[in-house]
């Protein structure tokens, strides 16, 4: 978000000085150079790298282009004519898809606890960061996040280790016979 402020005034500042540069009468040529920062020099004559209306309208389309840039995404919105995504809070990449059959929804819903944590949901598709560290959305590669409470998930029901109760190895859940002791396992 505080890239989006600093671009913009960048932008901005190719713009004003563009405007500036095509209203003044006595650019006659122009002179683009500078450091971190683009300068423009005006001449009175004609021995300047560019004319003063192109070194106007260069500086102007920078300024437009960079606009452009920072806001392609809200751009891009407004002529497809889509609005935001309505945010659904699932902790699954695949709750559209599972919201449209009801019972699955209702196995989504009965995971879900009445507790609410803080975490950082993707700003485009809504599904929460796995670790607040990560910089990009795993599902749909946008870094953008927002902070939000979200409902908190419940362990499986079916873990996906059991111990036995023979030798106290950790083996997995489905299993019907220890690997480690060969003890039979009653399921």
């Amino acid at each position: 978000m505080i890239w989006r402020i600093i671009a913009t005034g960048g932008a901005l500042s190719f713009l004003v000085t563009g405007f500036s540069v095509l209203g003044n009468p006595n650019c006659i040529s122009a002179d683009l150079g500078g450091g971190r920062v683009v300068g423009v020099t005006c001449r009175q004559d004609s021995y300047g790298s560019f004319s003063g209306s192109a070194a106007g309208l260069i500086l102007c389309f920078a300024g437009i282009a960079l606009l452009g840039f920072i806001y392609r995404q809200f751009i891009g919105e407004y002529f497809a004519g889509t609005k935001q995504p309505k945010i659904e809070y699932s902790l699954t990449p695949t709750s559209e898809k599972v919201a449209n059959d009801y019972s699955a929804k209702k196995k989504l819903e009965e995971k879900i606890v009445d507790d609410l944590v803080m975490a950082k949901v993707c700003y485009s598709c809504g599904i929460p960061a796995e670790e607040l560290w990560h910089l990009e959305c795993k599902a749909c590669g946008e870094t953008t996040f927002v902070h939000k409470k979200i409902p908190k998930s419940v362990e499986a029901a079916n873990p996906e280790f059991k111990t036995c109760p023979m030798c106290a190895e950790e083996i997995k859940f489905a299993a019907k016979k220890c690997r480690y002791c060969q003890h039979m396992l009653d399921n």
